[in-house]
């Protein structure tokens, strides 16, 4: 329900549940709160989750006397309710005394007053528990987010040390289908189905999750700008560093922190493995010069005429 509260604005009146047996009672409580409150009501508490699951309300007046099912019991169902356990339970009674006070506590009630009840009491220990509440699921808030960002951190840094662990493997690769091997394989650490590719001057090679791609998927990285060194379109995403290319077929969009770190780390990874390809295509390079130039001091060697020695004798 709506109410106004100037100039055109509106805001929504808490709920408040009574459950109560008694009509009159009802309706007398209605009267001290139908101002401030919107009201709902029960005559049992039978069914009371499904109840809760279609209307939640900001609090609970529960008379303890209840036909079939007493309020202490219906109080215990609420608290042991996952999703409705933090609404406050007022318990109302016509007995006054340390045991029913204890009881109530016992299974979860957050207050309790006594019948006949002062309706300035009432409006009183309603806004306190109000109040608590919507200070209570405020902390909640903040410890499921504190929580969140120290399960965060732990993620990233085991994520961080696929990165490492990569890096340092890679130093040690002596060719292009060891490294792309390397590449897929902590790209898989992450979840994701990749396509890796080394171009070099006189030959390219693809390595994939899935096999060696497509045509089509093979053909985007020749459209894809060299200035541009991370493109994304759609779930796909490609890596582009000169020599190395990378296209992540399913980046996990729905989950934005996730996809944040996916992409920082690939590209972490992309520049890792470029550095890696041209390490060894310069050492390639380098043993082929060596063998060539091992080759030729061979065949001069071979073919070398050296000067025949003449014996002189003397006479």
């Amino acid at each position: 329900m709506l109410i106004l509260i100037g100039r055109g604005k509106y805001v929504n009146k808490p709920k408040i549940l009574i459950i109560d047996d008694d009509d009159f009672l009802i309706e007398t409580i209605k009267s001290v709160l139908e101002q401030d409150y919107e009201l709902l009501s029960a005559g049992t508490g039978e069914g009371i989750i499904d109840r809760l699951d279609s209307e939640t309300p900001e609090l609970i007046i529960l008379d303890v006397n209840l036909p079939l099912i007493d309020g202490y019991e219906v109080c215990r169902t609420i608290k042991d309710s996952f999703d409705h356990d933090t609404i406050p339970v007022l318990f109302l009674s016509g007995i006054n005394d340390l045991e029913h006070r204890i009881k109530g506590y016992e299974v979860g009630g957050e207050d309790y007053i006594t019948k006949p009840f002062d309706g300035e009491e009432l409006k009183a220990k309603i806004q306190t528990l109000i109040r608590h509440r919507q200070t209570t699921e405020q902390y909640k808030e903040k410890a499921n987010g504190a929580m969140q960002q120290a399960m965060s951190v732990i993620t990233s840094t085991g994520e961080t040390a696929y990165v490492i662990d990569f890096l340092r493997e890679s130093y040690h690769c002596d060719n292009l289908h060891s490294l792309a091997d390397k590449v897929v394989n902590v790209c898989n650490e992450y979840g994701l189905n990749t396509l890796v590719r080394f171009s070099a001057e006189d030959y390219t090679i693809f390595k994939g999750t899935t096999g060696l791609g497509s045509p089509i998927e093979k053909s985007l990285f020749d459209h894809i700008p060299p200035h541009i060194h991370i493109h994304t379109f759609n779930k796909r995403c490609i890596f582009n560093y000169g020599i190395t290319g990378i296209l992540v077929k399913n980046m996990p969009l729905d989950d934005p922190d996730k996809c944040g770190r996916i992409r920082d780390n690939v590209a972490i990874i992309a520049e890792g493995a470029n550095a890696a390809v041209k390490s060894i295509l310069h050492t390639n390079i380098l043993n082929n010069q060596q063998n060539h130039l091992k080759t030729l001091m061979e065949h001069d060697y071979k073919h070398l005429k050296l000067p025949t020695k003449r014996i002189v004798q003397i006479t």
